[in-house]
């Protein structure tokens, strides 16, 4: 007897299950193909083209976005892989979303990812970097300032607490990762709450102008 196989996806693992009754024995021969399947990849991925959509992110951060480019000709999916646990992900398209798990640990780690085409594999590997917060940290300036904000990272609203003996009011700026102005405003009060659900999640940076020409700056992490 002699089974043929058909469809098969390049590089898929697939199982042989041979189960014999009665005691018989079964002889089989399986042939199969070794080394690089044709056409092999072409292109290479660029590293300006890799990146995720947000550069800092807390512990839990649920749909972390990560894209890499161009597409690979020839190739049947894409290995990522992660600084931070050392897992792999498969996927088709040269894009995923994960899960950042609760107990990840905090750092900046490597994003990895090269395209695959059956036992093609591209040494042209891409990285790209991420910083993981513990969701515990609060940005605290241990200066002579004695400014705080929390929690950071936050969703939609920061505190920020000042000092009692703080020269008000107190002007604020809040600029994204490109320095372009997104939000801003006047403290009016030492302990003041701000709403940041008109600016999307990402990176930012909070100015407080002080008075005798001091300004702090501060990395405000909105999810």
């Amino acid at each position: 007897m002699i089974l043929q196989a058909s469809g098969l996806i390049v590089g898929q693992p697939y199982w042989l299950l041979i189960d014999g009754s009665n005691g018989s024995t079964c002889q089989y021969t399986i042939e199969y193909t070794t080394g690089v399947f044709g056409p092999q990849l072409t292109g290479e991925l660029d590293p300006v083209q890799t990146f995720t959509n947000l550069n800092v992110v807390s512990q839990g951060y649920q749909d972390l976005q990560i894209v890499t480019g161009p597409s690979i000709g020839n190739a049947h999916g894409y290995y990522w892989t992660f600084g931070w646990n050392n897992d792999t992900i498969t996927t088709t398209l040269p894009e995923l979303n994960i899960n950042i798990a609760a107990n990840a640990p905090p750092g900046i780690w490597n994003i990895c990812v090269h395209a695959f085409s059956g036992c093609d594999t591209t040494e042209n590997e891409i990285c790209t970097q991420i910083e993981i917060i513990a969701t515990t940290a609060t940005e605290t300036l241990k200066d002579e300032t004695g400014i705080s904000i929390f929690p950071n990272p936050t969703k939609d609203k920061l505190q920020i607490q000042l000092p009692e003996d703080t020269s008000l009011p107190v002007q604020w700026v809040l600029f994204d990762e490109m320095g372009i102005q997104q939000m801003n405003g006047t403290l009016i009060r030492s302990n003041t709450i701000l709403d940041l659900e008109i600016i999307p999640a990402g990176v930012y940076f909070l100015e407080l102008d002080l008075k005798n020409d001091f300004r702090r700056i501060l990395k405000v992490i909105n999810e």
